[in-house]
């Protein structure tokens, strides 16, 4: 990587801009509401990072002294640049609420993640995609069902997002992988995985193949989570929200 002085401006900008958009999502209790009202008070990013005066963030809609104290405590600006410096160093891209990168579906839950994290081809987060997910503990019936239904899907190019857990999960994966051409890769469906860990976790630990042929066939892992955060079984139910907020809801809030 090259020292910050050498970076060309626009490199420097969209620099700056991931390490802002890390930063507020590491801010406790900032949800979208205020962001969405931080975006729409300041002009860019960079002056709510200079921000110095608590008054003046409270004017902002869901924005209280606790959470104003924690946008000018220092902590989390360090703890910003730490986790970009580890993101670039493992070539990860920053996705952040209100970019143009960001899946447009995924805007319209009720709490979509300020940041995140992904390994892969984003261009497909914006195609359509049917989530499948299951138990771990799947009988073989219900494992060789998810398998066929992501071939058969994949195969009419339309991806398949589940979460890399063992069961339904890994095998949905494994039947999008199946489907996949490599003369034919842009008439294939991809395979798209929503993590509970960081990016450089791998869990559960035997799925590390799989991760690599998830991106060896063009798909893509995602989390919310810093880079090195571990398993909790906390992070699965909040994950589940993005893997339903990736794909089409019907009339009944389902996804399909």
């Amino acid at each position: 990587m090259l020292p910050f002085c050498l970076l060309e401006d626009k490199e420097k900008r969209n620099m700056e801009k991931e390490v802002y958009l890390i930063w507020l999502s590491m801010i406790p209790k900032l949800g979208k509401n205020p962001i969405k009202a931080i975006r729409e008070s300041y002009p860019n990013l960079e002056m709510i990072w200079k921000e110095k005066n608590t008054e003046e963030l409270k004017k902002i809609p869901g924005i209280g002294e606790k959470i104003a104290n924690e946008i000018l405590n220092p902590k989390w600006k360090k703890e910003a640049w730490k986790e970009w410096e580890k993101v670039k160093k493992h070539k990860i891209q920053v996705i952040g609420f209100g970019e143009d990168n960001y899946p447009p579906l995924l805007k319209e839950i009720y709490d979509p993640p300020i940041c995140l994290y992904a390994f892969g081809d984003l261009e497909i987060l914006k195609e359509p995609s049917v989530a499948i997910v299951g138990s771990r503990m799947a009988s073989d019936y219900a494992k060789q069902v998810a398998y066929y239904l992501a071939y058969q899907l994949a195969s009419k190019k339309i991806h398949v997002v589940s979460g890399m857990a063992k069961g339904v999960d890994s095998y949905s994966h494994k039947g999008a992988i199946r489907a996949y051409d490599k003369k034919e890769k842009e008439k294939m469906g991809k395979t798209i995985a929503v993590i509970g860990t960081g990016l450089g976790e791998v869990y559960p630990k035997e799925n590390e193949k799989l991760r690599d042929e998830i991106l060896a066939s063009g798909g893509v892992i995602l989390s919310e989570y810093p880079m090195e955060t571990k398993a909790n079984r906390y992070h699965f139910p909040e994950r589940n929200r993005i893997i339903s907020g990736l794909t089409r809801r019907n009339h009944c809030g389902r996804s399909w």
